[in-house]
């Protein structure tokens, strides 16, 4: 004859195997958005409501300038997030920290007048901005079964820490470099490069992730 348990025994294990606690799970992501241009990384889900993110991404770009040959830039950044789902609909916060580097590199040609003299030297410069953010951000994600998943998110970026480096290179020949570094156009470029720069390394930017796609394995 077949044994039947108990009510209070079948809703105690009915109720043991509905809280059981999810396997954590890995995968990878790759996203667009501003200002990380492109992104990739891996997330880690620890229990329904925790994940946690390591990314980082690379984008450069030549731009025509009338003023400045071989004008490139290119940014690099690199961070960490801790992703929290309070509930069990798609709405997340999300919190993180990053660094930040964006760098131009490009020649001008400066003119040297004196009484005796008149060259064009080009003058090769390189300017670099590194920054330590902290980022907040809320979005939405949705997870088909247990593997793909997909959203987008907004936020804010505050800076931490910022730095700026503006490395040029005239000549070797000392007498050449002084005229070059005396005159109004070179004193100028300089001028406007340490105070874009310094602007630019103070301001709070919007985070804004227009696609995060991802697989969990």
């Amino acid at each position: 004859m077949q044994s039947v348990l108990p009510d209070p025994l079948l809703a105690r294990k009915a109720k043991k195997s509905h809280s059981k606690k999810p396997p954590d799970q890995t995968g990878g992501l790759i996203s667009l958005g501003f200002p990380f241009l492109n992104e990739a990384g891996l997330i880690r889900k620890h229990n329904r409501y925790d994940y946690y993110l390591v990314t980082g991404g690379y984008y450069s770009r030549k731009i025509k300038s009338g003023r400045i040959d071989n004008f490139k830039f290119s940014f690099r950044h690199f961070g960490a997030k801790w992703r929290h789902r309070p509930f069990r609909d798609p709405f997340y916060t999300q919190l993180g920290a990053a660094y930040q580097n964006l760098q131009f590199t490009g020649t001008a040609n400066v003119e040297a007048n004196n009484p005796d003299t008149k060259i064009r030297v080009p003058v090769d410069a390189k300017l670099s901005i590194t920054t330590i953010v902290t980022m907040a951000q809320i979005g939405l994600m949705w997870q088909n079964s247990r593997h793909l998943f997909w959203g987008f998110s907004v936020g804010l970026q505050v800076p931490l820490y910022s730095d700026s480096r503006l490395k040029t290179s005239v000549t070797d020949d000392p007498f050449i470099n002084e005229i070059i570094q005396s005159v109004g156009d070179y004193q100028e470029i300089q001028r406007d490069v340490e105070k874009a720069s310094e602007k630019a390394g103070k301001i709070s930017l919007p985070v804004l992730q227009i696609l995060e796609l991802g697989y969990f394995f």
